[in-house]
């Protein structure tokens, strides 16, 4: 979920990068544009002022021509001839003539630079106004293209919350589950050690029983055989085979045992194995949300129930396995105080205490 989560956002980062390199590309363009047009009219600037300045120049030199003019016309008065008063007349009529036509071809000119100057003013201001609108339009896009970003991020950052709180629930409803399936693992371990130290204490004493109440007959025997010798014969012959026949029922007995607790051996370990993998998900689980792994408990290997040899055929074997298992008991139940005590089933039991007379 954190990779979707971040390759999500680096996707809505680059398609962020991209929409401002757009923008900055549109601005530097029309910041062009503006700058090429202010160009060109500070140069038709600078060539109308040009074309001012010789017509003012223009319009000096007129004016000297005029007092000139007057000059002339005050020699011209002092001159006595008719036929050279009307030659110089006709020179000025000439020239005065040239001249008019000369003003009337400037005016023609300077209402047509008026014109142009109008129109550039007028292309001036629009392209003034059309900066401004272009400003303005560029400012609605930016707002317009920053609101929908800081939505998407907000959207997004939503959806991130909101799929880290689905995560967090998701882990606790994981951890919740394992520490139940592993207590309750925990609880079956301690149930099966407790019913095979139980088991194995029940059976030892009862193998004892018997094997005292085998001792014991012997002696009766002997005591009878005094009274009648006959009696004694038989009896003692029937004791031979009903000792014989115990103890093949026994061995049968032991062997089927044996492969029942190598049964319970294995199913335990079974058992073991998914406790110690549910552990190390749980483990794993707590450290990447941050909880404390304190409280989990280690794994303890095989009980001792399992790893107790068994003994020899002897009393001191049986003894030393039946004192064994009842401190194991005692210890396993100093230490689960709170689990009852294992209730055989009366069904196990039935068909071996129908094989042989000394069961009880």
């Amino acid at each position: 979920m954190s990779e979707s989560l971040s390759t999500s956002d680096d996707v809505e980062s680059i398609k962020n990068n991209e929409l401002l390199s757009e923008i900055k590309e549109n601005e530097k363009q029309l910041t062009k544009t503006l700058r090429e047009q202010l160009e060109q009219v500070r140069k038709d600037k600078a060539l109308l002022e040009a074309d001012l300045k010789i017509r003012t120049k223009m319009y000096e030199t007129r004016l000297q021509e005029t007092k000139n003019q007057d000059v002339l016309e005050q020699e011209w008065m002092n001159i006595e001839d008719l036929n050279q008063l009307k030659d110089k007349l006709k020179k000025l009529h000439k020239k005065w003539t040239e001249q008019e036509a000369r003003t009337k071809k400037l005016e023609f000119e300077l209402e047509m630079e008026r014109g142009h100057v109008k129109i550039l003013r007028h292309d001036n201001k629009a392209l003034k106004q059309m900066a401004v609108d272009m400003n303005a339009v560029a400012e609605q896009e930016e707002e317009y293209i920053s609101n929908k970003l800081l939505k998407r991020i907000s959207g997004l950052k939503k959806e991130k919350s909101e799929l880290l709180l689905q995560v967090e629930q998701e882990e606790e409803y994981m951890t919740n589950m394992l520490q139940k399936k592993l207590s309750q693992l925990q609880r079956e371990k301690i149930d099966m050690e407790n019913s095979l130290e139980q088991e194995q204490e029940y059976i030892v004493n009862k193998l004892q029983k018997q094997l005292d109440s085998l001792r014991g007959q012997p002696h009766h025997d002997n005591n009878s055989g005094l009274v009648s010798p006959v009696i004694s014969k038989k009896s003692s012959k029937e004791i031979n085979e009903i000792q014989s026949t115990t103890a093949d029922m026994l061995l049968t007995e032991i062997a089927i045992l044996k492969n029942k607790t190598t049964e319970m051996e294995k199913e335990f370990l079974i058992k073991l194995q998914q406790c110690n993998k549910y552990k190390s998900e749980l483990i794993q689980l707590r450290k990447q949300v941050g909880l404390p792994t304190d409280d989990i408990p280690l794994d303890e290997g095989i009980p001792a129930v399992f790893r107790t040899v068994p003994p020899s055929p002897g009393r001191g074997g049986i003894v030393r396995r039946s004192t064994s298992s009842s401190s194991q008991r005692s210890l396993a139940s100093d230490k689960n105080t709170n689990i009852p005590p294992l209730q055989l089933d009366p069904m196990d039991t039935s068909p071996r205490s129908s094989k042989s007379p000394f069961f009880w």
